[in-house]
């Protein structure tokens, strides 16, 4: 069996046969399937290319006001100023205070993801498998330093505070361990 993958991801099962006691099979048949593959990219490059046309020619959509896409959209985008302005300012605020919430707390991956650090960067950054980042993002429970070094990989610091009506106290007994290990491993 011949199969590669496509730029989708996508595996593509290009050519199969029995290669018993044929030993010029891949001299015969890879050529084929290389171009059944150049035929199929050159197919998704052409359908990559009509779907921008189709959206160019959206954007020349004239509705029954005389509003071509691009106007309808400045419309809309008009609209939800009004509406927010609407508002009242203590719903303003509540949404203004969510937006923050949702900026400065999320799962792993969001992170990675907001950094725009690929898992495989990461995995290389950590000199574990791609599978191994994947498998952290989705813990729910990890050890304290498996997130340091998580976090640190990917330019972070991590510091964990404990909240108190009181006020707030950052824990670093971590922080004191991890630096007498590396005086240690430095006699």
């Amino acid at each position: 069996m011949l199969f590669a993958f496509d730029p989708r991801h996508t595996a593509l099962l290009l050519l199969g046969g029995d290669k018993t006691d044929d030993p010029r099979w891949y001299d015969r048949f890879v050529p084929i399937a290389d171009e059944l593959f150049d035929q199929h990219l050159r197919q998704l490059e052409d359908k990559r290319k009509k779907q921008e046309q189709a959206a160019e020619k959206e954007e020349d959509v004239i509705d029954r006001r005389g509003r071509s896409t691009k106007q309808r959209i400045m419309y809309m985008a008009k609209n939800f100023r009004v509406l927010r302005e609407k508002m009242s300012p203590e719903s303003r605020e509540r949404s203004r205070t969510l937006a923050a919430r949702y900026r400065a707390e999320m799962p792993l991956h969001e992170l990675r993801e907001a950094l725009e650090i690929t898992q495989m960067h990461l995995a290389e950054l950590l000199k574990v498998k791609q599978s191994a980042v994947s498998k952290m993002e989705r813990r729910t429970d990890m050890y304290i330093s498996t997130l340091h070094h998580f976090i640190k990989a990917m330019g972070g610091e991590l510091k964990i505070i404990a909240n108190f009506p009181d006020g707030a106290v950052e824990i670093n007994q971590f922080q004191a361990a991890k630096r007498a290990a590396a005086v240690g491993s430095r006699r």
